[in-house]
């Protein structure tokens, strides 16, 4: 059986088929953005009618009411764009402090540059159609840069798979890539961010890894078809060092899940293999894995903080981590070499310095200093705890945790069983063998922190669907027939529900527009917009400087040009102690001091109790603090008795947003200054 085609030597029944994948992708991708559309960008841009709804009042004056900017889907994108723009007016590449947060003071930015540049390339590519100046035209080309970035990605993906795997599995590996809502979600219409861009790094380190043969490589010529030469597998594991890297440079925390799953199933498939006549288990190739991974992870670490010296941050890329993954690579090689020679006894003395520098990554991170991660900090740990997308899969689900799963990802999961089933009868059996475990174990590993939180469902997604596409390979060379043609089967019942749903999710986003049905999620961020608007009024009359509920602050500084204190990100651990103290303060004093110390001009609370919930829980965890004793429940409350220090003005809201009740307070002036 010979190898497929280059891409560029394909029939013309293999283009056809390569370019209805990439149009049904980029039809799905449609469908999904003009649900978006419908449901969250049209509705925020609405002008509203003049007069009262319930207790929120329109603006009057205020011009942002009668032509309000639009939304996006959540609060990384104001920053993502922010940062762009902060780029192009200081003519950086690299942004490392900001002061959006942690008034008056800002606080230290560690997300990895290269988003940031594809939004100044959209923002060119907008400002060159439409004659806008680039400030401007980064944030319109915001809305489109996730979904054109993830077609790209498709399509380079489909010119550089479709010899090693096949017109039909690269074809139907686009299709699932475009269909799974996490990877969409990862890449949507309307939010831009990194997420898509981990997606990315954990499903190329994984594809590359499986076509470069999992460590065998062809020596005969009874050898698996699919089975890499040796030239051809050392091309795809420094491919995959490099996909490592850029995990590591695009966000660390995640992704030494990804690949510390891939160096375990290597160890295990290293043990299991067995000498054969026809392929050769190549333990150089693991070194090259390796010590590629960790030269680029320098190179980008460099990129990001050169001429700065290397501190111990580790949740995102540092030269530890380059450490550890050279270590890796050598160790498998070392094992290799071991099992190679049989009848000899491991030098554990060989193996040592590579164990070693292996540990000290875990080491580091459970038993370091909590200056070295953000999560070792209890109130940010808590407060990560208490955000949706870090909630269980089992709690978060919305609709039954069956139904969210079959949602989520329709039969894939069946895969899993599956894969392990097939790889069970051939453990022995080389690289068949050694490539399902390669594929199995990263995507199981990835499940079960997905059902841990929800987060990791961007990164099992496109794990589980190369496991479909490798199990499928695999069974495409059984003897039965059943075997085969359940292979061919199986990425369809996976990939028509899932279709299925997002041309109902479409039908869905029309009804509700029509029916003037404003979604939860839209309605809070409308209401953080008015709060914005209000206090960009408030300003023209001076400095503002905000202290409220760490997920306002994004709308604050986009739509008001405001500071605020608290956030949800870890670089501002000294704002989100700040938010929590102040909030969860059951004297008042701890508040006032704040207030002086960082010159806080205005407070913002919503009418409802999860504000005091919220922040007595990150200040003290459970049983702490009563929440009906913090300053936040007094604000809050419309009966409660807020500090003499404050006085409340009138807010000026949209009917869109009424459920969102906001009261916004103002520090009198006198409690600035500490009386003598």
């Amino acid at each position: 059986m010979s190898a497929p085609p280059s891409v560029f030597a394909l029939p013309r029944l293999g283009w056809l088929w390569l370019a209805g994948a990439l149009l049904g992708a980029a039809l799905l991708l449609g469908l999904h953005a003009a649900s978006l559309e419908r449901t969250w960008i049209a509705p925020s841009q609405a002008p509203a009618p003049s007069g009262i709804a319930g207790r929120a009042q329109w603006g009057g004056l205020i011009p942002e009411f009668a032509a309000p900017p639009r939304i996006f889907l959540d609060n990384d994108c104001y920053y993502w764009i922010r940062y762009a723009q902060e780029m192009v007016r200081t003519g950086s590449l690299r942004l490392r402090h900001t002061d959006l947060d942690n008034v008056p003071a800002g606080r230290a930015v560690h997300w990895s540059a290269p988003f940031s540049w594809w939004l100044i390339a959209c923002g060119s590519v907008e400002s060159l159609v439409t004659g806008q100046p680039l400030h401007n035209a980064i944030e319109s080309a915001a809305l489109w840069s996730n979904p054109a970035l993830f077609w790209l990605l498709l399509a380079m993906g489909a010119a550089l798979l479709a010899r090693p795997l096949g017109v039909a599995r690269t074809g139907a590996l686009v299709l699932l890539f475009a269909a799974l809502p996490g990877i969409e979600w990862a890449f949507a219409y309307g939010r831009p961010g990194h997420h898509g861009l981990h997606a990315l790094a954990a499903a190329g380190g994984i594809l590359c890894v499986v076509l470069g043969g999992a460590g065998w490589t062809r020596t005969g010529p009874t050898a698996p078809a699919w089975l890499p030469t040796a030239e051809v597998a050392r091309r795809w594991f420094t491919a995959g060092g490099i996909f490592g890297a850029l995990g590591l440079w695009f966000g660390a925390t995640q992704q030494i899940v990804v690949f510390g799953s891939v160096g375990l199933a290597a160890i295990v498939a290293t043990l299991l293999a067995r000498p054969r006549d026809d392929a050769a288990w190549d333990g150089t190739l693991w070194r090259r894995w390796g010590t590629t991974a960790a030269l680029a992870s320098l190179a980008f670490y460099a990129l990001e903080y050169f001429p700065g010296w290397p501190r111990m941050r580790l949740e995102v890329n540092h030269p530890l981590y380059a450490a550890a993954f050279w270590a890796g690579g050598d160790l498998l090689a070392r094992l290799a070499a071991w099992r190679a020679a049989p009848g000899t006894r491991l030098n554990w003395n060989t193996l040592a310095p590579s164990l070693l520098l292996l540990l000290a990554v875990p080491v580091a991170l459970l038993l370091g200093p909590r200056e070295w991660h953000a999560l070792r900090d209890p109130a940010m740990r808590r407060l990560h705890d208490d955000i949706m997308n870090f909630q269980p899969l089992i709690t978060a689900a919305d609709a039954g945790m069956w139904f969210k799963i079959f949602r989520e990802f329709a039969l894939l999961p069946l895969v899993l069983p599956l894969a392990a089933w097939a790889w069970w009868r051939r453990r022995h059996a080389g690289p068949s063998g050694a490539v399902l475990l390669l594929a199995l174990v990263p995507a199981a590993m990835l499940a079960a922190w997905t059902l841990y939180q929800v987060r990791w469902s961007n990164l099992v997604s496109p794990a589980l669907a190369v496991l479909l596409i490798v199990l499928w390979r695999e069974w495409a060379a059984s003897p039965s027939t059943a075997v085969r043609w359940s292979g061919r089967v199986l990425p369809w019942a996976a990939l028509v529900p899932l279709a299925g749903m997002l041309v109902l999710a479409w039908q869905t986003a029309q009804r509700q527009a029509a029916a003037g049905i404003i979604l939860p999620h839209v309605g809070w961020s409308l209401a953080s917009r008015d709060v914005a608007f209000n206090l960009k009024r408030l300003a023209q009359l001076g400095p503002v400087r905000v202290m409220s509920g760490p997920s306002q602050t994004p709308s604050l500084h986009f739509f008001g040009g405001v500071q605020g204190t608290g956030s949800l990100y870890w670089e501002n651990l000294a704002g989100v102690h700040a938010a929590a103290d102040f909030f969860a303060d059951t004297t008042g004093e701890t508040a006032l001091r704040l207030v002086r110390e960082r010159g806080i001009t205005h407070v913002i609370v919503q009418q409802d109790p999860v504000l005091a919930e919220q922040m007595a829980w990150v200040k003290a965890g459970r049983g702490g603090v009563d929440p009906r004793q913090t300053l936040a429940w007094q604000l809050a409350n419309p009966v409660g008795r807020p500090p003499e220090w404050l006085e409340p003005l009138p807010y000026y809201g949209s009917p869109a947003a009424a459920r969102y009740q906001m009261r916004i307070f103002r520090v009198r002036p006198a409690a600035l200054t500490p009386s003598r």
